[in-house]
């Protein structure tokens, strides 16, 4: 039990959908496809659904021996017209674009910069522009830090990093789970007033958790490289769709370029000053 509060319901057959395009279906999931209802639509739902994700994924991620799931996703869906909270884990054979290029920047950035995290000299950054007003940060806690990143892949999009280098969700303790869900509350709730208005958007926001793969998706060469774990940093985003048919939460955006037609300095400015609190 991890709140008498909130009660979580697993989903036998994941058939939500965002208009006529399937959620789930760009995927090819195999080996676990899960899918949680959480009730209320709070931080304390959001903390269980979190937690349970993170304990679900820790299990099958030591059972997948055979290699047939390489990576595991990891996401909440706020559906702000049905008051629904779900959370869905999806393991896949396949690692995808999104993950990979992230592993690639940071080991390229681990090599150019001897045994430093790309994710850690980005979150100690923004952590200590906080009192610039043209920064790019949103809000932070104790151990981790919101921020608009410098190239935002949709104007309401907001970065979570940890404060410390850690590559999973399951690396998170239940205290850290507690403080990072209300955070990613908060930021939810701060996108959902900033784009009520906004006409291009439906009324689903995602919060996706990036975390290590468990098959190192970039091929070895002859030169020793360094393990995942010392260049890869737990990430997390949240974002709104805007268009049913390219809003896979997973790996956005699959229609190539987006323009995003305001500064990420001026986005961060227009939620710091919504001062939403959880």
């Amino acid at each position: 039990v991890i709140s008498p509060d909130v009660k979580l319901f697993l989903l036998e057959e994941p058939k939500q959908s965002v208009g006529d395009a399937p959620m789930y279906d760009r995927i090819p999931a195999f080996g676990a496809h899960e899918v949680l209802l959480a009730e209320p639509v709070t931080v304390s739902g959001l903390e269980c659904l979190i937690r349970a994700l993170r304990i679900r994924s820790d299990e099958l991620r030591y059972k997948a021996t055979d290699r047939s799931s390489r990576h595991f996703y990891t996401f909440a869906s706020f559906d702000i017209v049905k008051r629904r909270l779900t959370g869905t884990l999806l393991a896949s054979r396949e690692v995808a674009p999104t993950i990979v290029n992230e592993i690639s920047n940071a080991r390229e950035y681990y090599n150019f910069h001897p045994r430093r995290c790309l994710n850690c000299d980005i979150e100690k950054q923004e952590r200590a522009s906080q009192q610039d007003p043209e920064s790019r940060f949103v809000a932070l806690t104790e151990n981790f830090t919101a921020f608009i990143p410098f190239a935002p892949r949709d104007r309401y999009e907001i970065e979570i990093l940890p404060a410390w280098h850690i590559s999973s969700l399951a690396d998170l303790t239940n205290q850290q789970v507690g403080e990072f869900a209300s955070l990613a509350y908060d930021m939810v709730q701060r996108v959902i007033a900033g784009a009520k208005n906004d006409s291009r958007y439906i009324d689903i926001v995602h919060f996706v958790m990036h975390s290590v793969p468990i098959v190192d998706p970039i091929p070895k060469n002859d030169k020793p490289i360094a393990r995942l774990e010392k260049v890869y940093h737990f990430n997390d985003y949240v974002i709104p769709i805007k268009d049913p048919l390219y809003g896979h939460p997973v790996d956005i955006p699959l229609s190539g370029w987006q323009i995003v037609g305001s500064r990420p300095k001026d986005t961060a400015a227009f939620l710091r000053s919504l001062n939403h609190q959880p």
